[in-house]
């Protein structure tokens, strides 16, 4: 019998999956603003990119997607990690 196809999820789906299945909200409102657009942007399939956010009408929104995608981050490298990784 042959195993269906991998599907693949981005890092930002499974958490957002993960705080809706818990019934978790952010304290700071406007992270549980942008939070509650992406959930329902999400669930209707709409395409959700960086630039949704860094063009938004509210420049707080903006401001802090910009923020988030400017700053340096770090991703820790494990000896032999593969570079994908896939979530079933």
């Amino acid at each position: 019998m042959m195993e269906a196809p991998a599907e693949e999820t981005t890092l930002a789906e499974t958490l957002f999956l993960m705080l809706a299945v818990d019934d978790i909200l952010f304290d700071e409102p406007l992270f549980k603003e942008i939070c509650i657009d992406y959930r329902h942007a999400s669930n209707l399939g709409t395409p959700m990119d960086g630039t949704r956010y860094a063009s938004h009408d509210d420049q707080n929104w903006r401001n802090l997607c910009i923020d988030l995608l400017t700053d340096r981050h770090l991703l820790s490298q494990l000896e032999g990690a593969p570079k994908h990784r896939y979530l079933a």
